[in-house]
């Protein structure tokens, strides 16, 4: 019963909770010198966390995707190693041909993207 009370406040006060949390993790490694030597470290996770858990966020709150829906498939792969594969090839290309080329290639995928695969 109060495992679930204390579930349900941290469900309806979540943000408020994290926002406290965050503050007195900040006060805790900027007021006690034994923490000093994990500064880096902890700099350098928050610097990498930050990004994915805002990417994470955004794309679980605003698509309201299932969960199971975001299982990774085969052709996933193929298609990363189609863009991987392109994209070296392009690379290379170009440095040998220039930036003008690529500027018109650029502009007539952009077109047939657009207009007809749609």
């Amino acid at each position: 019963m109060l495992a679930n009370a204390i579930i349900r406040f941290l469900k309806d006060w979540t943000l408020p909770v994290a926002m406290i949390a965050g503050t007195l993790a900040y006060f805790l490694f900027a007021r006690v010198p034994v923490l000093a030597p994990v500064k880096p470290l902890v700099n350098a996770l928050v610097a990498i966390l930050t990004p994915l858990l805002i990417f994470a966020q955004l794309l679980l709150t605003f698509c309201k995707v299932d969960f199971a829906d975001l299982k990774p498939k085969a052709w996933h792969g193929w298609l990363l190693l189609f863009q991987t594969v392109s994209c070296l090839l392009l690379s290379a290309f170009f440095l040998i041909k220039g930036a003008l080329l690529l500027a018109g290639i650029f502009l007539v995928l952009s077109y047939v993207l657009q207009n007809v695969l749609h």
